[in-house]
C-alpha cells in the first residue's frame, strides 16, 4: 500500500507562511473586536453619567442661587462641598466667564451689550452657568454677549436664527459628534446613539425624519465613523 510522504520543503513552507498569515488575521480580528467592546462598555457608561448628572443641574443651580444670598453655611456648606467634590470625580465641570470669547457652542446669548472699539465677541454677564463631562456639553452657558454692533447683529438666541425645533450642523473638533441645537435648551454636542433619545426628551413627538422639524446643515441623517485610536 502506498503512503504519502511528507510535503516537499517548499510546499510546507508555503503552508507555514499560509497558517501564520491566518493566525495574524485572527489575532487582528480579536484585537478589534476587544477594543470595539471596550470603546462600546465605556461609551454606555459616559451616557449613563451624563444623563445621571444632566438630571441633577436643577439641584446646582438651587445651590448657586443660595449661595448668592448667603445662604450655604453651616452644615449646608458641608453637605455641598461633599456633593461639589463627588460631581467633579465624575467629571462635571462648569464654565462660562466674564470675558471668555464669545463660542455659540458654548453659550447662549440671552442678550447683548454694545461695546465700542470691541475687536470680538466676548462674554459679559454670565446668567447661568454652563456644563459639562468631558467631550459632552450637558448645557450651554446663558450670557449677555459684548462686541461691537456690527458684530452683534450676527448673534441670535443660541448662536442661530431658526424656526426648526432641531439643528444639526457638523463638529470639526471632534469627528464622533455633531453640534445640535434644540429649540428652548441650546446647543448641545452628541453622538448618533445619543441623539434621538435627547430629541425627544425635549419634544416626545417629534418626527425626527420631517425636515420641517430636524434641519440638517449637510448630509441629513449621515454620522461620522469613529477613527482610529478613538477610545
Amino acid at each position: 500500500m502506498n503512503r504519502a510522504g511528507p510535503p516537499p520543503g517548499g510546499e510546507l513552507r508555503a503552508r507555514l507562511v499560509e497558517r501564520t498569515a491566518d493566525l495574524k488575521r485572527l489575532k487582528a480580528e480579536y484585537d478589534n473586536y476587544r477594543k470595539r467592546v471596550q470603546r462600546d462598555r465605556l461609551a454606555v457608561r459616559e451616557i449613563a453619567v451624563v444623563n445621571v448628572l444632566h438630571g441633577l443641574l436643577p439641584v446646582l443651580d438651587a445651590i448657586d442661587r443660595a449661595r448668592d444670598l448667603g445662604e450655604v453655611t453651616g452644615g449646608f456648606r458641608a453637605v455641598v462641598e461633599v456633593l461639589e467634590a463627588h460631581l467633579a470625580e465624575l467629571g462635571l465641570r462648569s464654565f462660562g466667564e466674564p470675558g471668555e470669547p464669545f463660542d455659540p457652542v458654548r453659550h447662549e446669548a440671552v442678550g447683548s451689550w454694545c461695546a465700542a472699539g470691541a475687536d470680538r465677541l466676548v462674554c459679559g454677564t454670565v446668567v447661568r452657568p454652563g456644563y459639562r463631562v468631558g467631550a459632552h456639553l450637558l448645557r450651554p452657558a446663558e450670557v449677555v454677549v459684548t462686541g461691537s454692533a456690527r458684530a452683534l447683529a450676527r448673534v441670535h438666541p443660541g448662536g442661530m436664527e431658526t424656526t426648526h425645533k432641531v439643528d444639526v450642523a457638523p463638529l470639526g473638533a471632534d469627528h464622533r459628534y455633531r453640534r445640535v441645537h434644540i429649540q428652548g435648551v441650546g446647543w448641545e454636542e452628541l453622538e448618533r446613539e445619543e441623539f434621538e433619545p435627547r430629541v425627544r426628551r425635549a419634544f416626545p413627538e417629534i418626527d425626527v425624519s420631517d425636515p420641517e422639524q430636524v434641519h440638517w446643515a449637510d448630509h441629513p441623517g449621515e454620522w461620522p465613523d469613529w477613527r482610529p485610536g478613538e477610545a
